[in-house]
């Protein structure tokens, strides 16, 4: 086979996305590095959670914007935005400078992420709408605000737009208004929030967890010899076939043909009118 690939995982679901054609050797495993048993947390992030009596908003923009590299205007309107909120705070950030107040804020270089999501005192998370941070926070059911920078993020955060359960921010538009405009949205309008719920409860529902399914799938590929019978036959297929671009050169002939035909057949009809209506008026002219 020229391409090799027996089985194909793919870290989706149509749950989180929309439905495609698959084959039968690509199998969606969406959200696998999801927790399904929730660990422990932390002893000072579980009394922090359990102690906000408004609720908790966690904040994190993985590893792609380092917090302390931020403009400093954008760090700062961020920072008065969060701590004008009823919600106490916790904000993955990567060094030592930030100076905020103890009592609202827990600051950390790491947090259990999956793990804090999954706390049901947990009412929005501020990220950079990556697809495994995605994945996690519909798991878990918590609304979102993103700022996202690049890649999937963007089409992540209009796909979360689009269905309702939650607000991009574009990083370049990041300013006290925009900011506090979309955590307000988000925090104030229970459709966010009853919204992801919806998609959780969809996710939730697999008759396997994505990992026993791949799992699964590994092992069927072992335990027939390559599961050579899942593979489409159109890798076999050179470019021109598999592009069709055969049938569509004869069936352009053929149009192009009767196109020709069409156009040589009116023309010889014109001609033989003009030539019969030519001898008609020679023939009243010599009479």
């Amino acid at each position: 086979r020229k391409h090799g690939v027996t089985l194909v995982l793919v870290n989706s679901h149509f749950s989180l996305s929309f439905p495609r054609p698959y084959l039968p050797n690509l199998i969606e495993v969406g959200g696998f590095h999801v927790n399904r048993k929730v660990n422990p947390l932390p002893e000072d992030i579980k009394t922090f959670i359990e102690q906000s009596e408004h609720g908790v908003i966690y904040f994190s923009m993985g590893s792609n914007l380092k917090p302390s590299k931020m403009d400093q205007q954008k760090r700062n309107d961020v920072i008065r935005v969060l701590s004008s909120l009823k919600q106490n705070i916790i904000w993955k950030w990567d060094d030592d400078t930030l100076v905020v107040d103890k009592k609202k804020f827990l600051i950390g270089k790491w947090f259990p992420q999956d793990d804090i999501l999954a706390h049901p005192n947990v009412k929005l998370f501020i990220t950079h709408g990556g697809l495994l941070s995605c994945t996690e926070s519909i798991y878990h059911g918590v609304p979102i605000v993103g700022i996202p920078i690049f890649g999937d993020q963007l089409l992540n955060m209009a796909r979360a737009e689009q269905s309702g359960w939650g607000i991009g921010v574009a990083y370049t538009k990041l300013n006290e208004q925009t900011f506090g405009k979309a955590i307000n949205d988000v925090l104030s309008d229970e459709s966010y929030a009853a919204n992801v719920k919806k998609i959780s409860r969809r996710l939730r529902d697999q008759p396997l967890a994505p990992m026993d399914t791949a799992k699964f799938w590994v092992e069927y590929v072992l335990r027939h010899d390559g599961a050579k019978h899942l593979i489409s036959s159109a890798q076999d297929l050179n470019f021109v076939q598999y592009n069709n671009l055969d049938v569509y050169l004869f069936i352009s002939t053929v149009v192009v043909a009767i196109v020709l035909l069409v156009r040589l057949g009116v023309k010889k009809l014109f001609n033989s009118l003009f030539r019969s209506k030519s001898k008609q008026v020679n023939s009243k002219k010599k009479n």
